[in-house]
């Protein structure tokens, strides 16, 4: 019976630790030293696409699984810009190049990552969200003052139990984004979810036999 006990408790200890969204890279990471800045997995956003110095539409990468980018200030929107640091050509941020953005998925994920252009020694919090605008986890950073404006950085968060639907970003100074990735819900997942379907729909027939 104790045994029972102390498994069961590892057990619901392990299933706590799992369900929390954790910063997995969150090292600010100067592309003037030559680092490498996004590793690349799932999706790929890096706004490449659009004509500098156009807005950003909310809905411009709903065919890639985006719902919306939108600033966070109601009176300065998204804007294209050209010359990134970090993958030319373009970057993303509001008209007067502060304040943040929200992106939100239109299926939650287990991990998103995001590059950042911000001014030295800026402070920088970076929130993953659930499907209800729920705070899964807070994440903030001071990024260095190294005489190299902007800054760069990359962070990822993961959750592994794919409950991330949004990601909001709120800069203390002057930023940029570029970058955005994501990744799409895990074959394994959807296969586990089928053979569920499929076990029902036996189990149903067996009764009516």
């Amino acid at each position: 019976m104790k045994r029972i006990f102390l498994i069961g408790t590892a057990l619901f200890a392990l299933v706590s630790l799992s369900q929390a969204t954790t910063l997995v890279v969150g090292t600010p990471n100067d592309a003037d030293n030559g680092t490498v800045l996004a590793p690349r997995f799932g999706v790929l956003i890096n706004f490449d696409d659009l004509t500098p110095f156009t807005s950003v539409a909310s809905n411009a990468y709903a065919s890639s699984g985006v719902q919306s980018i939108t600033s966070t200030q109601a009176t300065n929107p998204l804007l294209v810009y050209p010359f990134s640091s970090q993958s030319a050509p373009n970057y993303v941020s509001t008209t007067n190049q502060f304040g943040g953005l929200t992106v939100t998925l239109y299926s939650p994920t287990n991990i998103m990552g995001i590059g950042v252009l911000e001014s030295d020694g800026s402070p920088l919090s970076i929130a993953a969200l659930g499907a209800t605008g729920n705070t899964l986890g807070i994440f903030s950073v001071t990024v260095p003052t190294t005489g190299n404006t902007p800054y760069n950085a990359y962070y990822i968060l993961e959750d592994p139990t794919n409950d991330i639907k949004s990601l909001q970003l709120i800069s203390g100074g002057q930023f940029g984004v570029d970058d955005l990735q994501f990744a799409p819900e895990p074959i394994s997942f959807a296969l586990a979810g089928a053979g569920l379907v499929v076990l029902g729909l036996a189990r149903a027939r067996r009764k009516k036999q």
